[in-house]
């Protein structure tokens, strides 16, 4: 299978990596670059806080810029979205890491099952993006948890997707859209709407991370989208075997 990968570049070519040793063929297209703030994470640790809460990957990448820095922080509880994210706080060296079920809701969840009482001392940190989904945030202040929000990284768009985009389509042949959050989509078709190329899309499948990311997906092309049995991206590569 041709692949189209829709990560920012340093995850997309791990990603890729993954694909090429299930014998398929990865075509890059970043459509957001992270922009990181380890300082503004680091100044966020500083202050009392209960636990952190990483949503993505792309928090444990920030906090690496701060080295050394980052030791006295090591011991503390960290919940991350799923498994990937948990994996990466892990190989920083974080050693109490707790795992939720790859979506905002049960990340959720998790805390407050593990930390309900975070609202009656210091906070849950989070080590937060943007932009993100509220989901979180929200159903955090649903279990009663009280979190400090910290930005740490930005995803900023990349110039020029569309115009990448119709010469992907136009030069490979692209069997399978991996699309792994809902901004993410949103950013595919509407590079898709100004590229002028959504007759391309007939004959191809897309696979969404969550539930989600398949609302994200225009009605019109929800037919041939599929969604991860759960929210990680072992489950999502997992839909191209086989494929009918």
């Amino acid at each position: 299978m041709r692949v189209l990968v829709t990560r920012p570049p340093e995850a997309g070519e791990k990603t890729a990596a993954k694909l090429r040793t299930r014998g398929h063929e990865a075509v890059l297209l970043p459509l957001t670059v992270p922009i990181r703030h380890p300082e503004a994470a680091f100044s966020a640790l500083a202050l009392p806080h209960a636990a952190i809460a990483i949503t993505s990957a792309e928090a444990i990448r920030t906090l690496s810029a701060l080295t050394d820095r980052l030791a006295p922080f090591l011991a503390d509880t960290v919940f991350a979205v799923g498994p990937s994210s948990a994996d990466a706080a892990r190989r920083l060296g974080f050693a109490n890491v707790i795992a939720a079920g790859g979506d905002g809701a049960t990340l959720a969840s998790c805390v407050s099952a593990h930390f309900g009482e975070a609202s009656q001392g210091d906070a849950l940190l989070y080590l937060a993006g943007s932009p993100r989904s509220p989901v979180f945030e929200a159903r955090l202040a649903e279990y009663g948890v009280h979190v400090t929000v910290a930005e740490c990284y930005e995803m900023t768009p990349v110039e020029g997707a569309s115009t990448a985009l119709r010469h992907i389509f136009e030069t490979e042949r692209i069997d399978v859209v991996l699309l792994y959050s809902a901004e993410t989509a949103k950013r595919f078709f509407a590079a898709v709407e100004a590229s002028d190329t959504d007759g391309v899309l007939r004959d191809i499948r897309f696979f969404c991370m969550s539930s989600n990311v398949f609302t994200a997906v225009p009605a019109e092309f929800r037919e041939k989208a599929s969604v991860a049995a759960s929210s990680d991206e072992t489950a999502l590569l997992a839909l191209l075997e086989p494929l009918p």
